[in-house]
């Protein structure tokens, strides 16, 4: 994987938080002739947990919350760093990196984590809006790089013409279970039963209501690991849902050894680094039957609370043993960083 020389990329995105920063530091982690620069905010995140890692970025800077000024500071971070491609990330961010790399003739990748007219909590109006806009800006766009197949599907049904490649999300050490068969050895008799992520619309909390109603019947204690918007965390604490709040790595790990289940509920996603967080930690995994999570084993979907409490039980005994491998094939850092280099090596103009 060398060059001939190390290439720079500034990472532009007003969203880093949740599966973004985690996607992002991942990124920068990798073993890759590349130095990693980042001009960021949590604007649509704003918490503590949110700061970059210095020890993964060369510089760090401040993303304005305003727009005009967003994409002015991102000109000014391009003029700085001199990178050799832009990536752009997320809704917001895509639209600035993408402007300022145009303004600067600067490559530039983008990747969404999420398309915003994937989104289920917004008008049909607001959504053929957001439609046009992806689709107005992807001629900007180098290579557009989606997080996940059906993402690049997409971007590639947005502009036939444009470059589409697959840098697909990956957890450190996702090698490790890589073209394994997902056991239900794990499982206990204790009926465990979590939920996990930030607390949004995306998360689909009604489902984890149903799904929490029938299982406490049959023996099921259910937690929500994480923390969101304040209405959303009473009703689930309200249906007798346990909501941890956010939890530092050392108290998810502790809390990671007294959990049997994971279930991810979603009205729409890119694909959630949890799903691979917890095929790492070994934990039986169920998620709901929406279009971006195509590639999970149809045995590990489901579409109705009352399917998943049935396939939760299936597991427990044992009868049920879904093949995470094809998943596990593609979303894994050997990929990834096959992937995200080859992408920054294109999109600089470099063999």
């Amino acid at each position: 994987m060398t060059t001939g020389r190390t290439l720079k990329a500034l990472h532009v995105t007003e969203c880093f938080a949740g599966g973004v920063k985690t996607a992002l530091e991942g990124y920068a982690a990798l073993d890759l002739p590349v130095e990693h620069h980042i001009i960021q905010s949590a604007r649509r995140h704003p918490d503590k947990l949110t700061s970059p890692n210095p020890d993964l970025f060369n510089t760090i800077s401040e993303l304005p919350y305003g727009h005009v000024a967003a994409v002015k500071a991102t000109v000014e971070a391009i003029r700085e760093v001199q990178p050799d491609v832009v990536h752009a990330h997320s809704s917001f961010g895509g639209v600035y990196g993408r402007l300022a790399a145009k303004l600067t003739k600067t490559p530039v990748v983008y990747t969404p984590h999420g398309l915003s007219f994937e989104r289920r909590d917004i008008s049909e109006t607001k959504r053929f809006v957001f439609k046009q806009i992806e689709r107005a800006f992807s001629p900007l766009s180098t290579i557009q790089a989606g997080c996940a197949s059906y993402e690049a599907k997409l971007l590639e049904s947005l502009n036939p013409r444009s470059t589409v490649e697959v840098v697909p999300n990956a957890i450190a050490n996702s090698e490790s279970f890589t073209n394994s068969r997902f056991l239900s050895e794990s499982a206990s008799a204790q009926r465990s039963l979590s939920f996990i992520g930030r607390i949004t619309e995306a998360r689909h909390p009604e489902m984890a209501m149903e799904i929490a109603e029938i299982a406490a019947k049959k023996g099921f204690t259910c937690q929500w690991i994480g923390d969101g918007d304040a209405d959303m965390k009473q009703s689930l604490e309200n249906s007798g849902i346990h909501v941890t709040g956010w939890l530092t790595k050392a108290e998810m790990a502790g809390a990671l050894e007294n959990i049997s289940f994971v279930i991810h509920t979603a009205r729409w996603d890119g694909f959630p680094m949890v799903i691979l967080e917890m095929l790492d930690a070994r934990k039986l995994l169920l998620v709901e039957d929406i279009p971006a999570l195509f590639e999970c084993p149809r045995e590990a979907r489901f579409e109705s609370a009352e399917e998943a409490v049935k396939k939760l039980e299936l597991l427990l005994e044992g009868s049920l043993k879904p093949d995470w491998s094809p998943v596990t094939d593609l979303y894994n850092q050997r990929t990834q960083a096959n992937r995200l280099l080859r992408c920054y090596q294109a999109a600089a103009g470099i063999e």
